[in-house]
């Protein structure tokens, strides 16, 4: 009886645990979403809080720093955009997305002449 009570509440825990982490998941995603939507209508200055608010958060799946390359580049901040795609290729495990952000590089490095 006593194994079972605590196979409950082992069970319940890690239910809660999974929650929590699934909403700031979700939390993130929208977030993502958010700044996303603001580097699309021309509002890059919003986009790179957004996103630098992300990353300050500890997403570490590398769209949020191609994301935020992109608003640096908009705001012909070079030398931010080469970090933050650098930081997204590092991170990127998915050859596609490397190369996005290789080309993206290349454009930046151009820009800088």
């Amino acid at each position: 009886m006593k194994l079972k009570k605590v196979i409950t509440v082992i069970s319940i825990a890690f239910l809660l645990i999974a929650k929590v982490a699934s909403a700031t998941t979700i939390s993130d995603y929208r977030n993502n979403k958010k700044g996303i939507k603001l580097y699309n209508k021309g509002q890059a200055s919003e986009a790179i809080e957004k996103f630098s608010t992300l990353l300050q958060s500890g997403d570490e799946s590398g769209k949020v720093n191609y994301n935020l390359a992109n608003a640096y580049y908009m705001q012909k901040e070079y030398d931010n955009a080469v970090k933050e795609n650098v930081n997204a290729i590092d991170i990127f495990k998915d050859e596609g997305l490397k190369q996005k952000a290789y080309l993206n590089l290349g454009n930046h490095f151009f820009q800088q002449g």
